[in-house]
């Protein structure tokens, strides 16, 4: 979105790869920078909807490499069979705009 878009434009730097190396979300700042600049060259356009593949794949990684998410992630599945968990997981997937 386009507000995303100015975040990652502001607060890119030096200092916040290091910070994002640190927290194991270097991948996705890296990819959110690629979409910056893809923006800025007009090969995509705003809103941007990432691919499920593409983050089902972020995901898991950062899950296979980060033990304190892995433990969130486990906390969080026991909101799984609640009916408004599953309500908002379908319309985040299948909405198609923002």
């Amino acid at each position: 979105m386009l507000n995303d878009y100015f975040t990652v434009e502001k607060w890119l730097s030096n200092r916040s790869l290091r910070i994002a190396e640190e927290l194991k979300a270097l991948e996705a700042v890296s990819l959110a920078a690629t979409l910056n600049q893809q923006v800025r060259e007009g090969s995509i356009v705003l809103p941007y909807k990432l691919p499920v593949s593409q983050w089902i794949t972020l995901l898991a990684r950062k899950t296979w490499r980060d033990p304190i998410f892995t433990s969130t992630i486990t906390k969080t599945a026991g909101y799984i069979p609640s009916k408004r968990f599953g309500r908002q997981v379908v319309s985040k997937l299948t909405r198609l705009s923002y």
